[in-house]
Protein backbone atom coordinates (compact mmCIF):
# COMPACT_ATOMS: atom_id res chain seq x y z
CA UNK A 1 0.00 0.00 0.00
CA UNK A 2 0.69 3.59 -0.46
CA UNK A 3 -0.21 6.24 1.98
CA UNK A 4 -0.86 9.70 0.56
CA UNK A 5 -1.27 12.86 2.55
CA UNK A 6 -4.55 14.36 0.04
CA UNK A 7 -6.39 13.25 -3.15
CA UNK A 8 -4.78 15.48 -5.20
CA UNK A 9 -1.32 13.88 -4.29
CA UNK A 10 -3.58 10.03 -4.92
CA UNK A 11 -4.46 11.43 -7.99
CA UNK A 12 -1.29 12.76 -8.95
CA UNK A 13 0.56 9.56 -8.28
CA UNK A 14 -1.86 8.04 -10.29
CA UNK A 15 -1.81 10.50 -13.17
CA UNK A 16 2.23 10.28 -13.03
CA UNK A 17 2.40 6.25 -12.30
CA UNK A 18 -0.86 4.54 -14.07
CA UNK A 19 0.65 1.26 -13.91
CA UNK A 20 -0.08 1.41 -9.68
CA UNK A 21 -3.41 -0.44 -8.61
CA UNK A 22 -5.59 2.41 -6.75
CA UNK A 23 -6.96 0.39 -4.60
CA UNK A 24 -3.00 0.15 -2.87
CA UNK A 25 -3.13 3.94 -2.74
CA UNK A 26 -4.58 5.37 0.79
CA UNK A 27 -5.33 8.64 1.70
CA UNK A 28 -4.29 9.47 5.30
CA UNK A 29 -4.61 13.45 5.95
CA UNK A 30 -1.83 14.56 8.44
CA UNK A 31 -3.19 16.04 11.73
CA UNK A 32 -2.30 19.13 12.98
CA UNK A 33 -0.73 20.14 16.70
CA UNK A 34 -2.20 23.83 17.72
CA UNK A 35 0.27 23.50 20.91
CA UNK A 36 3.23 24.20 19.02
CA UNK A 37 1.81 27.96 19.35
CA UNK A 38 0.97 27.86 22.62
CA UNK A 39 3.36 30.10 24.22
CA UNK A 40 2.25 32.96 22.99
CA UNK A 41 2.48 35.97 25.23
CA UNK A 42 0.25 39.16 24.93
CA UNK A 43 2.58 42.44 23.33
CA UNK A 44 1.21 45.70 21.98
CA UNK A 45 1.20 43.96 18.23
CA UNK A 46 2.44 47.24 16.68
CA UNK A 47 5.06 48.16 19.40
CA UNK A 48 6.73 44.32 18.12
CA UNK A 49 6.32 44.29 14.69
CA UNK A 50 6.12 48.54 13.61
CA UNK A 51 2.85 47.84 11.83
CA UNK A 52 -0.74 46.90 12.66
CA UNK A 53 -3.38 46.96 9.00
CA UNK A 54 -1.37 44.09 6.96
CA UNK A 55 -2.64 41.12 5.39
CA UNK A 56 -0.25 38.30 5.81
CA UNK A 57 1.80 36.04 3.36
CA UNK A 58 3.74 32.94 4.47
CA UNK A 59 5.86 30.75 2.71
CA UNK A 60 9.10 29.75 0.73
CA UNK A 61 10.71 30.96 -2.30
CA UNK A 62 9.69 28.62 -4.89
CA UNK A 63 8.05 29.69 -8.26
CA UNK A 64 5.27 27.42 -7.31
CA UNK A 65 4.51 29.78 -4.11
CA UNK A 66 3.50 32.23 -6.52
CA UNK A 67 4.41 35.17 -4.36
CA UNK A 68 4.73 37.96 -6.50
CA UNK A 69 0.56 37.26 -7.23
CA UNK A 70 0.11 39.46 -4.18
CA UNK A 71 2.05 42.44 -4.90
CA UNK A 72 0.67 42.93 -7.90
CA UNK A 73 -2.87 42.02 -6.00
CA UNK A 74 -1.84 44.71 -3.32
CA UNK A 75 -1.34 47.33 -5.93
CA UNK A 76 -5.00 47.28 -7.52
CA UNK A 77 -6.35 46.97 -4.09
CA UNK A 78 -8.63 49.67 -2.85
CA UNK A 79 -7.23 49.51 0.72
CA UNK A 80 -4.17 50.82 1.89
CA UNK A 81 -2.90 47.36 3.98
CA UNK A 82 0.74 46.62 3.68
CA UNK A 83 1.92 43.45 3.37
CA UNK A 84 3.78 41.27 5.74
CA UNK A 85 5.90 38.43 4.47
CA UNK A 86 7.53 35.91 6.66
CA UNK A 87 9.01 32.72 5.82
CA UNK A 88 13.03 31.10 4.37
CA UNK A 89 12.96 33.26 1.20
CA UNK A 90 16.42 33.28 -0.73
CA UNK A 91 17.81 36.83 -1.02
CA UNK A 92 17.33 36.29 -4.88
CA UNK A 93 13.57 35.62 -4.95
CA UNK A 94 13.17 38.32 -2.07
CA UNK A 95 15.06 40.65 -4.58
CA UNK A 96 12.61 39.50 -7.93
CA UNK A 97 9.85 39.95 -5.75
CA UNK A 98 11.00 43.18 -4.54
CA UNK A 99 11.47 44.52 -8.22
CA UNK A 100 8.19 43.46 -9.34
CA UNK A 101 6.18 45.22 -5.95
CA UNK A 102 8.22 48.46 -6.98
CA UNK A 103 7.36 48.31 -10.75
CA UNK A 104 3.68 48.19 -9.57
CA UNK A 105 4.02 51.00 -6.79
CA UNK A 106 3.69 49.40 -3.66
CA UNK A 107 7.17 48.40 -2.94
CA UNK A 108 6.80 50.22 0.32
CA UNK A 109 4.07 48.40 1.58
CA UNK A 110 6.51 44.89 1.75
CA UNK A 111 7.63 44.09 5.09
CA UNK A 112 9.79 41.39 4.63
CA UNK A 113 10.10 40.13 8.02
CA UNK A 114 12.33 36.53 7.13
CA UNK A 115 12.20 33.03 9.27
CA UNK A 116 10.30 33.87 12.76
CA UNK A 117 9.55 31.95 15.69
CA UNK A 118 6.54 29.73 16.14
CA UNK A 119 5.12 32.64 18.73
CA UNK A 120 6.30 35.62 16.14
CA UNK A 121 4.35 33.31 13.65
CA UNK A 122 1.28 32.98 15.98
CA UNK A 123 0.80 36.75 16.41
CA UNK A 124 1.25 37.57 12.90
CA UNK A 125 -1.54 34.78 12.42
CA UNK A 126 -3.86 35.95 15.23
CA UNK A 127 -3.69 40.14 14.10
CA UNK A 128 -3.47 39.88 10.52
CA UNK A 129 -6.47 41.15 8.62
CA UNK A 130 -6.12 38.22 6.46
CA UNK A 131 -3.93 35.33 5.20
CA UNK A 132 -3.36 34.79 1.39
CA UNK A 133 -1.89 31.82 0.20
CA UNK A 134 -1.11 32.11 -3.59
CA UNK A 135 0.46 28.71 -4.32
CA UNK A 136 -0.24 26.86 -7.44
CA UNK A 137 0.79 23.24 -5.99
CA UNK A 138 0.55 22.09 -2.96
CA UNK A 139 0.50 18.34 -1.86
CA UNK A 140 -1.52 19.20 1.16
CA UNK A 141 -1.27 22.97 2.64
CA UNK A 142 -0.32 22.93 6.58
CA UNK A 143 -0.76 26.59 6.89
CA UNK A 144 -4.09 26.88 6.52
CA UNK A 145 -4.76 24.76 9.47
CA UNK A 146 -2.17 27.36 11.24
CA UNK A 147 -4.45 30.37 10.03
CA UNK A 148 -7.87 28.30 11.20
CA UNK A 149 -6.44 27.67 14.57
CA UNK A 150 -6.32 31.02 15.09
CA UNK A 151 -9.48 32.31 13.67
CA UNK A 152 -7.53 34.06 10.78
CA UNK A 153 -9.65 34.70 7.84
CA UNK A 154 -7.95 33.65 4.68
CA UNK A 155 -7.67 34.05 1.04
CA UNK A 156 -6.66 30.62 -0.95
CA UNK A 157 -5.88 29.72 -3.83
CA UNK A 158 -8.39 27.62 -5.78
CA UNK A 159 -5.39 25.03 -7.16
CA UNK A 160 -4.21 21.75 -6.69
CA UNK A 161 -4.68 20.32 -2.52
CA UNK A 162 -5.99 23.54 -1.07
CA UNK A 163 -9.68 23.51 -1.63
CA UNK A 164 -9.40 19.96 -0.27
CA UNK A 165 -7.95 21.43 2.65
CA UNK A 166 -9.64 24.93 3.51
CA UNK A 167 -12.89 23.21 2.82
CA UNK A 168 -15.45 26.25 2.88
CA UNK A 169 -13.43 28.53 5.34
CA UNK A 170 -11.53 30.28 2.94
CA UNK A 171 -12.55 32.76 -0.02
CA UNK A 172 -11.09 31.59 -2.85
CA UNK A 173 -9.18 32.98 -5.84
CA UNK A 174 -7.88 32.30 -9.34
CA UNK A 175 -3.69 31.66 -9.04
CA UNK A 176 -3.04 33.51 -12.14
CA UNK A 177 -5.14 36.52 -11.53
CA UNK A 178 -4.46 39.70 -9.38
CA UNK A 179 -7.22 41.46 -10.16
CA UNK A 180 -9.54 38.92 -8.91
CA UNK A 181 -7.30 38.24 -5.45
CA UNK A 182 -7.57 41.64 -5.06
CA UNK A 183 -11.28 42.02 -5.33
CA UNK A 184 -11.76 39.25 -2.50
CA UNK A 185 -8.88 41.82 -0.01
CA UNK A 186 -11.57 44.36 -0.67
CA UNK A 187 -14.44 42.05 0.18
CA UNK A 188 -13.28 41.36 3.37
CA UNK A 189 -12.74 45.25 4.22
CA UNK A 190 -16.59 45.38 2.99
CA UNK A 191 -18.11 42.49 4.86
CA UNK A 192 -17.26 41.79 8.44
CA UNK A 193 -20.50 39.73 9.02
CA UNK A 194 -18.68 37.54 6.62
CA UNK A 195 -14.99 37.80 8.24
CA UNK A 196 -16.75 36.83 11.60
CA UNK A 197 -18.18 34.02 10.07
CA UNK A 198 -15.03 32.72 8.78
CA UNK A 199 -12.94 32.87 11.91
CA UNK A 200 -15.97 30.86 13.60
CA UNK A 201 -15.99 28.48 10.43
CA UNK A 202 -11.91 27.83 10.88
CA UNK A 203 -11.85 26.98 14.73
CA UNK A 204 -14.63 24.58 13.43
CA UNK A 205 -13.01 22.87 10.61
CA UNK A 206 -9.02 23.21 12.16
CA UNK A 207 -10.44 20.16 14.54
CA UNK A 208 -11.22 17.58 11.88
CA UNK A 209 -7.72 17.87 11.20
CA UNK A 210 -6.06 15.40 14.71
CA UNK A 211 -2.85 13.34 15.00
CA UNK A 212 -5.12 11.23 16.88
CA UNK A 213 -7.42 10.36 14.17
CA UNK A 214 -4.46 10.39 11.88
CA UNK A 215 -3.17 7.78 13.72
CA UNK A 216 -6.02 5.53 13.90
CA UNK A 217 -6.23 5.52 10.39
CA UNK A 218 -2.65 4.20 10.08
CA UNK A 219 -3.00 1.32 12.83
CA UNK A 220 -6.06 0.25 10.62
CA UNK A 221 -4.65 0.00 7.52
CA UNK A 222 -1.46 -1.73 8.79
CA UNK A 223 -4.14 -3.99 10.76
CA UNK A 224 -5.81 -4.58 7.61
CA UNK A 225 -2.56 -5.34 5.59
CA UNK A 226 -1.06 -7.61 8.03
CA UNK A 227 -4.37 -9.74 8.15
Amino acid sequence: NIICISEFTKNELSKYYPEINENLIKVIHPGFNPSSFQNIREFIFSDKFGFNDYFLLVGEGRPYKNLELVPKALSVYAGNSILAICGRIPDDEKTRIQEIANEVGVGSRLRWLGYVSNEDLGLLYRNSKAFIFPSRYEGFGLPLLEAMSFGTPILSSNAASLPEVGGNVPIYFDPSDPIDLSHKMELLDQDQTLVEKMRAAGFHRVKLFTWEESAHKHIDLFIDVLS
